[in-house]
């Protein structure tokens, strides 16, 4: 059963397909490296503690021991292994097939550094006879962990919660100024189409943080949309402005996405007037960042991000085509500036808003391939840029955001380049440090 718990979660994230079945055992460390064939610090060894009442779940490589200084200095309590009898009943999977995947619900997982010498790592997958082949990227992802230490430097207090459960609510503090809602189920981190998950995450998980907001009195709610309910408009008129009438196509996998968070927003609007609750909305186009997972799903299949694609090739000095029209222009959008949005809106003196998320410039597609070879090509090996005007027109919009500027005292402060040499620098530091 914990094998089938398991893969039904890791089917809901994405990755079933990555699951490994195997007639030798894997209980062991050793036997896992064995049977899959890899060396044993590939091996992602889940060991299981308890703090307190609380049960947490740490993966480290497969070679590595505990440091119980370190464990103390990390968590301020000693290292208290859940004895085995009881692992079954605290964790959800017996000893042997332990796993981040399917997991009770409260129990807290972290993933130790040690990981990071590996690009990919093999989790077990609830049985003894089972492992998952997982980047660390994707194991971050699927395991919904943080570095152990990276809010408690910033001295900001983490839960974890489904949103889609009311219940999980009362782990939050009932003293709350401001909730910032980016939470929502996305064709972009989908594998395959579920329109229930739509329905459960971005309706029904939305409803439960409005009803967290009214109960605990939070002044204002701060929440974020695609622009897929405009963007087809840039095909005629690049500005899209914010009081466009909504417009979208009833006939592909993003619609019912584009339809739950249109009716979230209806939500809050009901919330506002109802309870006097202060509402920021953000319609966001694509938004730039250097992040370790540069994969996307594409019709429910997974491909490389196209300008993590692009800025591979310029990083390699490998020739780069330019399709379509070379003036279609697009807001390139970097998330700081997203984050400087958000920074002002929690602070404003009003009661209302609702933003286009964006730049207000455009920069044409040649440009955003010129300065893609500029920032990340290497001395004389530059990537060739090639022209190719029969293949499909990329996507073309301009955000207007003059209700952003003129409320908010919103500015962007990078620039296209200025942004692709900032995503340099978050790239190499990245790299630096072992991600």
């Amino acid at each position: 059963m914990s094998l089938v718990k398991a893969e039904k979660y890791l089917q809901e994230k994405g990755f079933l397909d990555h699951v490994i079945e195997l007639e030798a055992s894997t209980a062991t460390v050793a036997e896992a490296a064995a049977a899959l064939v890899v060396e044993e610090g590939m091996i992602a060894k889940t060991m299981s503690f308890l703090q307190g009442e609380q049960p947490v779940l740490i993966l480290t490589e497969g070679t590595a021991k505990v440091d119980n200084s370190k464990y103390k200095d990390t968590f301020h309590v000693k290292a208290k292994m859940i004895p085995f009898g009881e692992v079954e009943e605290k964790i959800g999977h017996a000893p042997g097939g332990v796993c981040p995947f399917g997991i009770n619900e409260g129990v807290e997982v972290y993933l130790d550094e040690s990981l990071k010498q590996f690009g990919t790592v093999y989790p077990a997958a609830g049985n003894d006879h089972s492992a998952v082949k997982l980047t660390i990227p994707e194991l971050e992802q699927i395991a919904g962990t943080r570095e152990t230490d990276c809010f408690k430097k910033m001295n900001v207090s983490y839960y974890q919660v489904d949103i889609t459960k009311k219940e999980d609510f009362s782990k939050l503090p009932e003293n709350v100024y401001a909730v910032v809602d980016l939470a929502g189920a996305m064709p972009a981190r989908m594998r395959g189409y579920n329109p229930y998950k739509y329905i459960d995450v971005n309706i029904i998980g939305n409803l439960n943080i409005l009803e967290y907001c009214r109960k605990t009195g939070a002044d204002r709610i701060l929440f974020a949309q695609s622009f897929g309910d405009i963007k087809d408009y840039g095909e005629k008129n690049p500005l899209l402005t914010v009081d466009l009438p909504r417009k979208f196509s009833f006939t592909s996998d993003h619609t019912i996405y584009v339809m739950t968070k249109n009716f979230a927003v209806d939500m809050i609007e009901n919330y506002y007037q109802m309870y006097g609750l202060k509402r920021f909305i953000f319609r966001l186009p694509t938004i730039y960042l250097y992040s370790p997972i540069d994969t996307f799903y594409v019709d429910g299949e997974k491909r490389k991000i196209g300008y993590r694609l692009l800025i591979d090739h310029a990083v390699k000095g490998e020739p780069i085509e330019v399709w379509g029209d070379p003036n279609r222009k697009k807001d390139m959008v970097y998330v700081k500036d997203f984050c400087q949005m958000l920074y002002k809106a929690i602070f404003v003196n009003r009661d209302c808003g609702y933003y286009n998320v964006g730049t207000g410039v455009g920069t044409s597609l040649f440009d955003q391939i010129r300065g893609m070879v500029e920032v990340f090509g290497e001395g004389d090996k530059k990537s060739q840029i090639i022209m190719c005007p029969d293949k499909p027109n990329a996507p073309q919009y301009i955000m207007d955001i003059t209700p952003a500027i003129q409320e908010l005292g919103y500015k962007p402060k990078y620039n296209y380049l200025e942004m692709l040499r900032d995503f340099k620098r978050e790239m190499q530091y990245a790299e630096n440090v072992g991600r």
